[in-house]
């Protein structure tokens, strides 16, 4: 699991290493800087690359949100979720993607390959 916890002190990306073709599913956690009663109400996640870190779909609650991103190609990519807190405060946190290069992956954005054998 790729979770940043969001902190008072330090704003420091968050380093998530991946093979192309898979999933991976990342979260920012705003416990530790939300004051007693308050909570997140939006997140907004963006990618600056979507071939290495294309973003599938988002979710929150009260102190987290998350998201899953495709990573189809290897290089490196920034995904940055902006917290916005039920007092308006703007809370970012940032992941540095960093995608593997792999023979099996074809170079093309959300492309696949396999094999399948077959024992007779």
């Amino acid at each position: 699991m790729n979770t940043a916890y969001l902190s008072s002190y330090t704003q420091r990306p968050h380093t998530a290493r991946a093979m192309p073709q898979t999933q991976t599913p990342l979260t920012a956690n705003a416990r530790a800087v939300l004051a007693e009663g308050e909570t997140l109400t939006q997140a907004q996640w963006e990618t600056d690359d979507q071939g290495v870190a294309g973003l599938l779909g988002a979710s929150i609650d009260d102190e987290a949100s998350s998201c899953t991103i495709l990573n189809s190609i290897g290089g490196f990519a920034t995904v940055r979720c902006q917290l916005t807190t039920s007092t308006g405060r703007k809370l970012p946190q940032y992941f540095e993607v960093d995608v593997g290069d792999s023979p099996f992956a074809d170079g093309t954005a959300y492309g696949s390959q396999s094999i399948t054998v077959s024992n007779p």
